[in-house]
């Protein structure tokens, strides 16, 4: 039996297992079993723990039983499902998953069930959200802007979009058609995230463009802000071309019937750029949080740089904080509910004392 059970052991997930075993000095201490469709007997004998393969929900279940928590890296378009169903035989569960549905649907469950689940527990919805939480309650719950700005780009724009892919390209597709929410004037609206192309200057790093994209999530919900955005970063001119795939219907997810085949363009153009994307070109992870009130200015800058030989960075930044994450589920005591990280504020010491052994960041205040 399990103490911990480990769903998806992919790019991130594999990761996030090593970074917790190891860097966070948990091998040995847990019994940890990994799930996943595909072989990962590797990664498993790498670590002295075990691998099961699954091939279905009802798999997932009966491994999973008498686990402490059911860590859970998947893709989107399948995660939310599964996750409820773990829920439901009540189970705590930590996730990465950039889930389009709202977590806060199975709240009665939780609490029901009296477990936690911690919700978008990676880069940006993750770590951006315990910034913020942690701004808001400095600036005494007291808002008017709240800017997050964040992005995985190469440090170079690469031909020919200026991008690569270090994450899972259907997330990656969505996030150019998914509509934004933010708030403007302390109303929320739903954007067109590719209506409007901003410039980005980050002093430190250079310039940039940037698109709205749906990554305020559970800080809609949970910070009280007059005006509130996440804006994705890209080098310029990328984002020209992925308008006009996205206009000529490369992203999209209906049926398109070529002879005597049924595809889904959404599929095609993530298997294309997952095949000429996948390019071992070093990489930046950036992420800064601007919080304002009339009184003060609150600033984050973190960054972190990938290279050919160790992974990438936005994957990197991803599983540091998942694996931070999955720590403090188990070693800390926390109340059943959900919970996204800017519930978590609490422990940001303990996140940045972490992450500061891999990445640049630094807070200014004025």
């Amino acid at each position: 039996m399990a103490d911990i059970v480990f769903l998806g052991a992919g790019r991130v997930g594999g990761l996030a297992l090593r970074l917790f075993l190891r860097d966070l000095g948990n091998m040995g201490r847990f019994n940890v079993l990994v799930l996943d469709k595909v072989d990962r007997n590797k990664l498993a004998e790498e670590h002295g723990i075990e691998f099961r393969k699954v091939a279905n929900i009802e798999d997932i279940l009966e491994n999973i039983k008498g686990a402490q928590l059911v860590v859970t890296a998947l893709p989107s378009r399948i995660a939310f499902d599964i996750i409820k169903k773990i829920l439901e035989r009540g189970y705590n569960v930590v996730d990465v998953s950039f889930i389009p549905e709202d977590p806060y649907m199975v709240e009665d469950i939780v609490k029901n069930k009296k477990v936690f689940y911690i919700v978008d527990a990676g880069f940006a919805p993750g770590y951006s959200n315990l910034v913020a939480g942690n701004f808001y309650e400095k600036l005494d719950r007291n808002i008017d802007s709240l800017i997050i700005r964040v992005g995985g780009i190469p440090v170079e724009p690469v031909p020919p979009i200026g991008y690569i892919v270090t994450w899972n390209p259907f997330d990656l597709i969505e996030e150019y058609t998914r509509s934004a929410r933010i708030i403007e004037n302390g109303a929320i609206k739903q954007v067109d995230p590719l209506s409007k192309i901003h410039s980005v200057k980050i002093p430190e790093l250079g310039e940039y463009e940037g698109f709205y994209s749906d990554g305020l999530r559970t800080l809609l919900k949970n910070i009280n802000a007059k005006n509130m955005a996440e804006i994705t970063i890209r080098h310029k001119q990328h984002l020209y071309i992925m308008r006009k795939l996205r206009d000529l219907g490369f992203f999209d997810d209906k049926p398109l019937r070529i002879n005597d085949v049924s595809i889904l363009p959404q599929i095609f153009t993530a298997r294309i750029f997952e095949e000429k994307l996948s390019i071992d070109e070093r990489d930046i992870a950036i992420m800064e949080v601007i919080a304002k009130n009339k009184d003060n200015v609150y600033r984050h800058l973190s960054y972190l740089y990938g290279g050919i030989d160790k992974p990438f960075a936005t994957s990197m930044y991803t599983a540091l904080v998942f694996a931070k994450t999955i720590d403090i589920a188990l070693h800390k005591q926390l109340d059943p509910g959900i919970l996204p990280l800017e519930k978590l504020w609490m422990f940001k010491e303990e996140y940045d004392s972490f992450l500061k052994k891999y990445l640049v960041l630094k807070e200014i205040i004025t």
